[in-house]
């Protein structure tokens, strides 16, 4: 009876306390009919474990990314390194070695400008070069200015921006338009450079492309000199320096556009008759070719056939292209 009295009065005691932290009205839910989950299942607890463990991936991807860096630039500098020590061996083994320059200047003293890219016109004076290797060396050459004249084809609006003087506006103060221009000729220049190329296909050694170098670089200096002018300030000469660096990045895929104008100079009435011309291009093309008949001056024909381009529109140079690289 005893005990029995404390359990009752003990349920009761207990039945009041609950009242006391519950609204009126409301009664306590029976805990035995929830599903108990253990603290580490909690959706709470999954979420911050998943946003930690996020935590440690990108962590873990940022140290891989920087150690990564670290072993690029480390690669970069021996690489560096390497390449600054070798060319200084090629000059202790080439660099005393004569060569016939590539410059002559006309009449009025300035550097004559070459029919071709300069590393073009080095090998025919390079001493390194026998003429078997020269010979070897120029069918290469041949087979990089088809590939550069299928560029050209492709990409005509490169041609209508050279031919319209757009690369003469270029500010050297304006970066955006440099970088535009040099995206644009890019996409008539070929990934490596002739000299890699040679040496890739195994026609040139590490002396030969040296030696071939010294004489480009002898050439280039001679030219900036002819460009530099008493009284400019130095921003006045760097911007005159702009047109000539741009083109001479592309300077590959622009000789190989002025091989397809002389050989559609020699054919221009062809061209033109498988053309659409309107009665106004039309007569350009008549007087293209007549002038042209007056001359075998190689810079005054290229000066007739590049007027003759400019009068034209985009799917017209296009068409123009193809016409000049079929022949």
């Amino acid at each position: 009876m005893k005990y029995r009295t404390v359990l009752v009065l003990g349920l009761a005691a207990a039945s009041v306390q609950a009242q006391m932290f519950l609204p009126p009205g409301e009664k306590p839910e029976d805990f035995r009919n929830e599903k108990w989950i253990p603290e580490f299942q909690r959706p709470e607890k999954q979420a911050l474990r998943k946003a930690l463990e996020e935590f440690q991936r990108e962590k873990m991807e940022d140290l891989e990314r920087r150690r990564a860096e670290r072993e690029r630039e480390k690669a970069e500098r021996q690489r560096r390194v390497n390449e600054q020590y070798r060319r200084e061996k090629l000059m202790e083994e080439v660099g005393s070695i004569p060569f016939e320059s590539l410059v002559w200047r006309d009449d009025t003293g300035k550097v004559a400008p070459l029919d071709m890219p300069p590393f073009y016109a080095a090998l025919n004076q390079n001493p390194l070069v026998d003429p078997e290797t020269l010979e070897s060396a120029w069918l290469v050459l041949e087979d990089r200015i088809s590939r550069l004249k299928l560029l050209v084809v492709q990409h005509p609006e490169v041609i209508r921006m050279v031919e319209s003087g757009e690369l003469s506006r270029v500010s050297i103060a304006d970066i955006d338009a440099l970088q535009r221009a040099q995206a644009m000729l890019k996409r008539i220049s070929l990934p490596d450079s002739p000299g890699e190329e040679l040496q890739r296909r195994g026609v040139l050694d590490d002396r030969q492309v040296f030696m071939n170098g010294l004489i480009v670089k002898d050439y280039m200096y001679a030219v900036r000199r002819d460009l530099a002018e008493e009284g400019l300030s130095n921003f006045e000469q760097a911007q005159k320096l702009v047109e000539p660096m741009l083109r001479t990045q592309a300077e590959e895929g622009l000789y190989a556009y002025e091989l397809m104008l002389l050989s559609a100079a020699n054919r221009l009435d062809e061209i033109g008759d498988r053309m659409t011309l309107d009665d106004g291009l039309r007569r350009l093309f008549q007087e293209a070719g007549a002038r042209l008949a007056s001359t075998v001056d190689r810079q005054e024909r290229l000066r007739i056939m590049s007027s003759l381009v400019r009068a034209m529109d985009l799917p017209q140079i296009r068409t123009f292209l193809q016409l000049a690289a079929s022949g």
